[in-house]
Order: C-alpha cells, then structure tokens, then sequence
C-alpha cells in the first residue's frame, strides 16, 4: 500500500514534504478541503443581537456609573478625598474620577460666608461699667486654607468662637474708647481673630460698624463699684436686669464639645494628621479652666497671673488638678499645688450649689456657679463680700504700695548698676558682674538686643500723649476721630496730612543718636552682636552706625518709603522724604509719587498692617542662639513683640534697663534676670565703665557728632 511512498531508502515522499506538489490543494483534489465553511442566518442574526445589546448596556448604564465614579466640583469647592487610610491631594475645580465603595470624600466650600456678630439686639457691660446697646450688625468669614478647614473646627465653630470673643472684647473696653475708638477697636479684632483662626484655615474679611447706644454710664472714679451696682442688688442678689453671661459659657463649652466630637468624624477617620490633643481629658480641663479665666479677667479687667484648683466631683471620686493661668491667655496644667491659689472651682453633676472664693486678685468680689453639667452649662452669680474683708484687702494692697515705694526711694540715690536686681528677694542670683565678665571673656558673644522709645527720648523726639506738648496735641485743628488714627492706615488712605504734619516732628533736620545706640553700634563692631530688635520707627539705629543685616525694626522705620498705588509700588528714600516733609514753603508737605501721584507712605507699620516678614523669618532662629538678651527703653507691654523675652534658653541670663520695673511675668528668676532702674544712657555709660571701653564709646560718640557738624 505504501510502496508509491518511496522510491528508495534514502527518500521519502508525503504530500505534506510538499516536495512535488508544494501544497497540499494541489495534492487533494477536494476543493472544499480548505474553503471556510459558511455561516448560516441564524448564527450571524446571534451575533448582531450580542453586539446591539452590549452597546446599549453600556449606554444605558453610562449615567450610573459617571453617578458613582465622576463628580464635577464648582470653581469655589474643593474635594478631599481619603483612599484606603490615605489622605489624596485637594481636588477641584472640574470633573474627578472617585472609586465607589473605596473612596471617602469632604467637600469644602469656599464661598464667603456672612453672619451676625451680634445675633439680637444685645445690652451689654463695658470694662468700667457703663451699660450699652448693641444692634445687630455683619461680618464675613473667608476660607483661606480649605485642608486646615477638614482637619480642624468646623465653620459653625469659629463663628461661635467669633461671636464671643467680641462680646468678651467689649466687656474690656471702656466706653469712651467704644465710642471714640471704635474703628481702630475693630480693626484690632480683625487682625487678632485672623492670626487665631488661620489655624483653622479661616479669615475674617469684613466687620461692619455697629451701632452702640450708651444707656447707662458709669462714675469712671470707681468702676468695680459700678459694677456691683449694676449686677447685685443691695442684698446682694443677682440682678436679673443685664444679661449676664450664660449664654457664652454654653456656646464656648458646645464649641469645644463640638471639637472633639468633629475630630473623629467619618470624613477625617483615616485622616493621620488630625490633632489627637483634642480628644485627651488634659485638653478638656484646660478648655474649661481658661473659658472661666478669660470671664474673670474681661470683666475685672485684671492684668495678673492666676492660679487655679479645679474640682470635679463624680460620686465620692472626686478629681482635683491645678493650673496656671497667665495673663496673656496661656493655661497650662501644674503637678503640684501652687503656693498661693486665686479660685477654686468646683464642679458636680448634680444641680446643687457650690461656692467656689477668690482671693486678692479678684478684690471685692466672690463668685459661685451652680453647673447643672460638666462642659455642657454654667452661671455665675456675683456676690458682694463683706465690709471686713474688703478692709483687709485695701489694708494689705497699701501696705504693698507703701512698701514698693519706700524701696524704690532707698534705691533711686545709688548707681544704676548697683540698684539692679533680678528679684524683691535677691541674694545670690546673678550679678552685673557676671554679666560683665562674661562680655570682656567674650562668654557671651550671641547678644540680642530689644529697643523700645526709650532709648530715643533724649535724642530730641517728642512723646505722644503729653497734654500740651505731646505730638498728639498739635493735631487737634484736623478733628481726628481719636489721637491714633493718624496711624490708622484707613484713615491715612483718605486723609494723609496728620501724619505727615506729624512727621515733621518726628524727621528734625539732624537726627542725633543717643549713647545707647553707640553702645549698641560698639558691640555691634566687637562681633558680640546677634540681633537689635527695636520697636522704635526713627531710624536711629541705622544712623548710629548698626548695619542693616544686625537690625530688625519690628514696627518698621522711616528709612524707606513706598508708592501706595499697587502698580506703581516705587521706592523712596529717607532724605528724599524729608526734603518735602521739613520745606516750609510748601503748605502742603504730603509727599505724593513722582510716577503716578499717588500718596507715599513711609514703610512703618500702621494700625491694620501686619509686622514686617523679617521679624517673623528672623526672631524664631536668633532668639534660641541667643547667650544674653538686653532689653532697653520698653515695659514690654506691646505685643508680639513682649513675648519675644520668652523664646530664649532657660538659662539664658536676662538684663533690662529701663524706668519701670517689669511685671513677673517676665522677670520672676533671680538666677537669670537683672533688672536695672535707670535712664538708658547712664546705665549703658556706666556699662560701657565696667567692661573698659568708657573712651571707645566717647570716640564713637564724638566722630560721629563731627561728621554731622562737617
């Protein structure tokens, strides 16, 4: 059967060698061997159903898929989104793509959003006492940070965090500077509430003007005594006729409530960066205990420190803890019982009262609350204490100024240094000496300065507020609104001619350096200076000689001065502005802009203006290299600047030369802080004695007294 397959051994023939027919068609006489075999009607009739009903599924459930998985956000929305425990990059505007099931999302508005600051029609109490009448009136709140709004208080929150700081500032305002001052108040408010808020992620852009309607005003000789009168009746009950303060310790303990709850919210549950502080029993207390300090200290208008026993009973558990309460509104938590305690509060579930006492800081005052609830409500009711007591005090605060007089006295016939001290009590605390020793050693070669007016009054600049000769007296025939407004950048804006007729004071012909700053331009040149931080606007420092890279000008200076117009923004210097503002020829001495004529405004910091970006990049690395810190000519009472004394190392040795003593708030250890009673002058002359360089000061003085007569 094969035989035809092979003509030999050695060779094979197949049809699929292809070797004679070269394929296997030609080998198979069957057409249909390899022609497709046709598909009928019906399979193909199969096969455009299955096609038609895919596209239309797909059609048909286009729309409920882009429901679930593409939303489109608004130009003014932005959407979080949290993908498997992982927070995505704000998103928005457009279109997005979520993954449904898997994906969990915020979204953000971003409009502007307008509320009452005063919801009703409001009577409240000014600091001196005075009844007033507040209408309703708006402002704006803007969302400046749409993450920090996710993570942080919601807007509900800040608005009631808003709505009771500014009842709580009116409460410390007298009523003369509410109706006198009441823009530059505003203003103040905005510019504090925004640098708290933007925390949060929130700006407020807008208040409007109230109305305010004196009803009652008080005797300004005693105002505590009005206030009494006004919350107590004779038997010393609670008067139910001014509205007390209720209704803001709910909302402010709500807020709080709110806060914590908000901080564990589905939305932010995979969220790592939310504040776990919020959630901790600490962080409750404190809220509590600073809610009652900030009451106390608005409506007392108390400057002090307090200390605080906080007392919650539940059942016969009770849980005591102490805290410390300063005056700039910082609570902190204290282990151990403070030596002398300001009040005791104590807190129960039940809804029987208990009293908690002050003492001599709240003066003629006790207070008892009643809350029916812990972080939920509280009333106070004001008591009058009894006429012994109140003898007591007004013995013991005499007592005190007797006695603070009669050392200021012994000590004021002596040397500025040798009257120095770090404490009432000083024995061996640190010494002028130390601080002496360590200069000449070069011990302390990171020194910072902080200037305030007070280095420049003998230089020939007038004060302010003297009442015939202080600068603010000679504006009188502008009918400013209140002396400060010719600081006030809104009022400069339309009515620049105070300023500058007040800055002819301010500019004489030939500024003149005080001792002090050469004392400062000295160690500048010895290389022991870090940094001069200086309130003061007057350009002294620059003319005496310290460079412009050891120098900070807090509230600016009249070094430069720029076009206000946005697109113009042109430079101007010093001696060109004092060349308009010192003509007397001119009647005008506005200085306007050569460009566009618009009004030049010498870069100092007005009323409504933040402080310059060199102070806030430069204060948070120099004051913790700092070795030593002179302050000089300032009562460290404006702030940011007051606080700076509080950044430096523990141990960090502390010196202030001025007329006043400083509060303990910021000179309280005898082991780090000096404090010298003096003119700046003397002290630095006699500073400059002890440490050997007397002569190079008087050089430095005179050459540059020569350059200026040359």
């Amino acid at each position: 059967v094969t035989d035809h397959l092979f003509s030999s051994i050695f060779d094979y023939s197949s049809p699929f060698t292809y070797k004679r027919t070269r394929d296997i068609d030609d080998y198979n006489d069957n057409d249909d061997y390899s022609d497709p075999v046709p598909d009928s009607l019906f399979q193909r009739s199969i096969y455009m159903l299955i096609i038609i009903a895919t596209v239309l599924f797909l059609i048909i459930t286009f729309p409920i898929a882009a429901f679930f998985c593409i939303r489109r956000i608004p130009s003014l929305q932005r959407c979080l989104i949290c993908r498997l425990g992982r927070r995505l990059p704000l998103k928005g505007p457009g279109f997005i793509i979520l993954l449904p099931f898997i994906d969990k999302i915020s979204i953000i508005d971003l409009y502007e959003t307008r509320f009452n600051l005063i919801e009703n029609e409001q009577q409240l109490m000014t600091g001196d006492g005075s009844i007033i009448m507040i209408k309703p009136f708006h402002a704006s709140l803007n969302v400046t940070n749409a993450l920090l709004t996710t993570m942080k208080i919601n807007n509900v929150n800040v608005k009631n965090f808003l709505q009771i700081s500014f009842s709580n500032l009116i409460r410390s305002k007298h009523v003369e500077d509410l109706e006198n001052k009441l823009h530059f108040i505003l203003k103040e408010f905005e510019e504090k509430m925004n640098h708290f808020i933007k925390r949060w992620g929130y700006a407020v852009s807008m208040i409007e003007q109230p109305r305010i309607t004196v009803i009652d005003r008080a005797d300004p000789i005693n105002p505590i005594k009005n206030k009494l009168q006004k919350l107590l009746n004779k038997d010393g009950s609670e008067q139910k006729t001014v509205p007390q303060t209720t209704g803001d310790f709910t909302n402010l303990f709500n807020m709080f409530n709110n806060f914590q709850q908000s901080s564990a919210s589905d939305q932010l549950q995979h969220v790592e960066t939310i504040d776990k502080c919020s959630n901790t029993m600490e962080y409750q207390l404190i809220a509590v205990v600073q809610t009652f300090f900030d009451q106390y200290k608005n409506f007392l208008g108390v400057d002090k420190d307090f200390n605080v026993k906080l007392i919650i009973e539940d059942n016969d558990n009770p849980l005591v803890n102490y805290f410390h309460c300063q005056k700039d509104g910082n609570v902190r938590m204290v282990e151990i019982e403070p030596t002398e305690l300001n009040m005791t509060v104590r807190f129960k579930h039940q809804t029987d009262f208990h009293r908690f006492l002050t003492t001599r800081d709240l003066k003629y005052l006790n207070l008892c609350c009643f809350p029916q609830q812990i972080i939920k409500q509280t009333i106070i009711i004001m008591s009058a204490v009894n006429d012994d007591n109140k003898k007591k005090i007004e013995e013991n605060s005499d007592n005190e100024d007797s006695s603070s007089s009669s050392s200021s006295s012994s000590s004021s016939s002596s040397s500025p240094l040798n009257s120095s001290s770090g404490h009432d009590d000083d024995v061996d605390g640190l010494s002028i000496e130390n601080i002496v020793n360590g200069i000449k050693n070069h011990k302390y070669d990171h020194i910072i300065f902080m200037c305030g007016a007070g280095i420049s009054t003998s230089a020939g600049i007038p004060d302010f507020r003297s009442p015939k000769t202080g600068l603010f007296s000679q504006l009188e025939k502008y009918n400013l609104p209140y002396p400060e407004a010719v600081f006030d950048v809104s009022f400069f804006k339309s009515n620049p001619k105070p300023f500058y007729h007040l800055a002819k004071n301010i500019l004489p012909d030939k500024l003149k350096p005080t001792p002090c700053h050469y004392f400062m331009r000295l160690i500048q040149d010895k290389n022991l200076m870090l940094r001069a931080y200086t309130q003061n606007i007057d350009s002294l420092e620059r003319i005496a000689g310290i460079s412009a890279d050891k120098l900070v000008e807090a509230h600016g200076s009249f070094h430069t001065g720029h076009c206000m117009n946005k697109e113009c923004r042109k430079e101007y210097s010093l001696d060109w502005m004092k060349k308009i503002v010192l003509e007397e020829d001119r009647e005008d001495n506005v200085v306007y802009c050569e460009n566009c004529g618009s009004y030049v405004k010498p870069d100092i910091i007005f009323y409504g203006e933040m402080l310059p970006d060199r102070f806030y990049r430069l204060y948070q690395r120099d004051f913790i290299n700092c070795d030593l810190l002179i302050i000089m000519g300032t009562s460290l009472t404006v702030q940011p600047f007051a606080s700076l004394v509080e950044l430096v190392g523990p141990h960090v040795p502390r010196v202030m030369i001025n007329k006043t003593r400083p509060s303990r708030d910021h000179f309280s250890r005898k082991d780090r802080d000096i404090f010298i009673k003096s003119e700046t002058d003397s002290a630095c002359l006699e500073l400059a004695e002890k440490l050997g360089w007397r002569d190079e000061l008087e050089k430095l003085i005179n050459s540059d007294e020569s350059d200026n007569k040359a």
